[in-house]
């Protein structure tokens, strides 16, 4: 397996990042300026990159409106995480024997709390693909919602839809148990947002691979600087511009 090739040749995440800074042109400087500010905005966690909230606006803005229809959400989120993925604009890559055991076990009984321990703000994850499911990967970031002072973990699936290549939002509440929050995810991704079963049904496995990235080193924190000298993982030189990416599981 070559760890590179796939980074050079289509970069999915770079794309999805392109075409939404050209469908939102003005979306990036503005999210930055509310990162400026964020004292007199009312601090967030260091883990959360920017709340959802500066990506309402920002696409308020673009749009030449105040308020967006409900159906906005999905957008809001998609913004949201590939705004944090700019800054880091890291790809990780499992071994495939570590992948396949992480992706086909249960959860584990952890508090929720041990995803605020992600290596970066926001990642992208390379899953397999088949036949069955043409997933490519997911980004996963952090949430803060202030309003009702809870933290959340999104996942934006990249998957390959009719239409061409989309990103599935998923929110985990992070409350209590983690199973607890994924099941329930689980349930309203089929029931309420009419998301095939069998996506939903990766989503333990894919929450399993983030876990490892957040437990499998003890001086892991909020940056990529504290991977560098993680065992688990190891840097690939690309030269896709400045994506980087990592190897877990070596």
């Amino acid at each position: 397996m070559n760890p590179v090739s796939a980074f050079e040749k289509n970069c999915r995440p770079l794309n999805h990042l392109i075409a939404a800074g050209e469908q939102y042109p003005q979306a990036w400087l503005f999210i930055v300026d509310y990162r400026v500010s964020r004292v007199s905005r009312g601090c967030w966690p260091e883990w959360c990159y920017c709340p959802l909230s500066a990506s309402y606006t920002a696409i308020c803005q673009d749009a030449g409106t105040d308020r967006l229809p409900i159906e906005s959400g999905d957008d809001i989120a998609r913004l949201g995480g590939l705004a944090a993925w700019r800054v880091s604009q890291s790809i990780y890559r499992f071994n495939r024997r570590i992948y396949k055991s992480l992706i086909g076990t249960q959860v584990a009984s952890a508090h929720c709390d041990v995803l605020l321990r992600m290596p970066e703000q926001c990642i992208y994850i390379e899953t397999l693909v088949n036949n069955v499911l043409p997933i490519h990967g997911f980004f996963a970031f952090l949430e803060y919602n202030a309003k009702i002072c809870r933290n959340q973990l999104w996942l934006l699936i990249d998957a390959d839809m009719p239409d061409g290549p989309s990103l599935v939002p998923v929110k985990i509440e992070l409350i209590g148990p983690l199973a607890s929050g994924i099941k329930s995810a689980m349930s309203r991704m089929v029931y309420f947002d009419g998301i095939n079963y069998k996506v939903a049904d990766m989503v333990p496995g894919y929450v399993n691979l983030l876990l490892y990235l957040c437990t499998s080193s003890a001086d892991i924190g909020a940056g990529p600087s504290n991977l560098v000298n993680r065992q688990t993982c190891h840097k690939e030189a690309l030269e896709s511009g400045s994506v980087v990416g990592w190897i877990a599981g070596q």
